[in-house]
């Protein structure tokens, strides 16, 4: 059995599948609340097709083109439940999964469709270097100036470089 996480935008989905048949997907609306909401809902779809966690074998989880907190989050879960429950991952580009969406109720059952074609062919990603594709890099990643600005007494702002005793 596979689970397909989608949280590249705010339709997020999850779906179930096996041997890439979906067996349920749930869809829902967000703002910024992929962290509060995303594992609640999948616990609800596990229950709703009455499944156990520990019988998936594989996640398949969209790596983008996507906002950057949403594929954090996805992301993220992916690789906790992948490592937790020593299972396969696969990332999966968003706009494959677009592509491939034509009958699909959602996203992530596309994801899970397009991941099980890939998963049998013997491809997965290593938890470790799985990076996700934003549409535009975040703030946090910009590099830092080389020499930081300091205020002068009369409020002019001078760059300075940093000198370190002998």
């Amino acid at each position: 059995m596979e689970l397909a996480i989608d949280t590249s935008s705010n339709i997020v989905s999850v779906a179930l599948s096996h041997n890439g048949e979906i067996l349920a997907s749930l869809t829902w609306q967000t703002t910024q609340n992929h962290t509060i909401e995303l594992l609640p809902n999948l616990v609800y779809l596990l229950q709703r097709v009455k499944v156990e966690l520990d019988s998936i074998g594989a996640i398949i989880v969209a790596k983008g083109p996507g906002r950057f907190n949403g594929l954090r989050v996805g992301i993220s879960t992916a690789k906790g439940l992948a490592s937790a429950l020593n299972i396969p991952l696969l990332g999966v580009s968003t706009l494959e999964a677009i592509i491939s969406q034509s009958n699909s109720p959602s996203r992530a059952s596309s994801l899970a469709i397009l991941g099980w074609r890939k998963l049998s062919g013997g491809e997965q990603d290593d938890p470790v270097i799985l990076q996700p594709l934003y549409l535009r890099p975040p703030h946090i990643t910009k590099p830092r100036a080389k020499t930081p600005p300091f205020v002068t007494p009369s409020g002019a702002r001078e760059t300075r470089k940093w000198k370190f005793p002998d």
